[in-house]
This record gives structure tokens, C-alpha cells and sequence, in this order.
């Protein structure tokens, strides 16, 4: 067995939720940069149909990950879409997220990092993944970022090795139930490691979806 490694729990119940008729934000937010490294916080976000919603992190990196419906990214040259099987890297610009559904929710993740946007780079970068692949998952592999998303069925076993140095690991239950590092998650929980290169994970859900971002520690 791999020894128990430090970590904090964010339990699903403690988030913080900001809500109107028009939208909805459950956030992971850490009072201690080191616990999520240069990871800022965790958003869940629901906007009603038509609504749109501006980043409001210029100049730094942003994750946009579609849970829920197809998204509209709106930027100062020709709109993309964004659609489930899909994540985006938003590179320092001001991006406007917009549901064009007419009669239904969109749900998404938003993941602000500390980490600069780099100049001349495209300010919307279009990640595919297939959350049934088998092996490795990783999605997006950068200099202080590395990304995994799967769906894993009842009792699945998956042993994660870090790709980082020195890396925070911020784990997300999507939906469904896993135990992570020896601690049990239900949906909506977050959990960061660190001071390991390797965890264990067991998934204790028919179809749990588990996101696994590492950051190195910030400084």
C-alpha cells in the first residue's frame, strides 16, 4: 500500500454558493495558497438560458470545463464553441461564456490559476478527451500545469503518478464517489495532496467522474 500522504479535504457541503434567477456559483475557495498551489479556486457555475458570464481574471491562466450542455466563448475576434468532451484553456484574456440554449441550464468548472497568460499565444486553446479511454488520461500537459479527467465504473482501481516536481494535487469528484489517498469523496468534494508522487484511487460509483488537476506550490 502507498503510505497516507498530507492533504485537506473541501467538503462539498462547505462551499460557499452565490445564487440568483439568472445564475449560480458553488466555489472551492482556499484561505491558504499552499493547500491548491498556484490553483486560486474551484467554481462550479450554472447560467440560465441566454445568460453570459465574463472571466474576470485578465492576464492569467483560466480552465473552462463544460459538465453540463454545449458553451458559446465569446472573444474580441470570431465566437467558439465549446462542447462536452471538450476543455479550454483560456490564456489571459477577457472571455464572455454564454448559454445559447433557449430552454435549458448549462454547468461548468472554472479553475483560475496564478499563473501568467502567455503573450502571442491563441487566448482559447480546445482540449478533446474521451472519459472512457483506459491508460493514461492526461488532457493537458504544460510547464506548470497537468490535467486528468476519466469516468471510472464500480470499484475501479487507478494509481496516479505525478508529473510535476514538487506538484500540489487537487482532486474533484465531478460525480459519483471515489476514495482518494485513503480519504472517501462524494460529489461536489475537492481534496489536495501534497508531498507525494503517487495516490491510489478507488471509484465507489457506477459512473464517477473524477478531475485531477496538479499545480506546482506557489511562491
Amino acid at each position: 500500500m502507498i503510505r497516507q500522504s498530507p492533504a485537506h479535504i473541501f467538503l462539498g457541503a462547505n462551499n460557499s454558493v452565490i445564487a440568483d434567477e439568472t445564475f449560480r456559483t458553488i466555489r472551492i475557495c482556499c484561505s491558504q495558497a499552499a493547500q491548491l498551489g498556484k490553483l486560486q479556486e474551484v467554481d462550479e457555475e450554472t447560467l440560465a438560458p441566454g445568460i453570459s458570464k465574463k472571466t474576470e481574471q485578465p492576464g492569467q491562466l483560466l480552465l473552462l470545463i463544460p459538465v453540463v450542455g454545449d458553451l458559446e466563448l465569446l472573444t474580441h475576434k470570431e465566437p467558439k464553441e465549446l462542447k462536452c468532451g471538450q476543455m479550454a484553456l483560456l490564456n489571459g484574456a477577457t472571455i464572455s461564456i454564454r448559454n445559447r440554449y433557449k430552454d435549458a441550464l448549462v454547468k461548468f468548472l472554472l479553475l483560475p490559476f496564478n499563473i501568467a497568460g502567455t503573450p502571442g499565444v491563441d487566448p482559447v486553446q480546445l482540449f478533446s478527451f474521451d472519459l472512457h479511454k483506459n491508460g493514461d488520461n492526461t488532457v493537458i500537459a504544460a510547464a506548470e500545469i497537468t490535467v486528468r479527467i476519466q469516468q471510472l465504473g464500480m470499484r475501479d482501481e487507478k494509481v496516479y503518478t505525478t508529473r510535476l516536481s514538487n506538484a500540489v494535487i487537487f482532486c474533484y469528484i465531478i460525480q459519483g464517489a471515489a476514495e482518494i489517498a485513503g480519504r472517501l469523496l462524494h460529489s461536489g468534494d475537492g481534496l489536495a495532496l501534497w508531498n507525494t508522487v503517487q495516490f491510489e484511487t478507488e471509484s465507489f460509483g457506477s459512473e464517477t467522474i473524477l478531475l485531477v488537476v496538479e499545480t506546482v506550490h506557489y511562491k
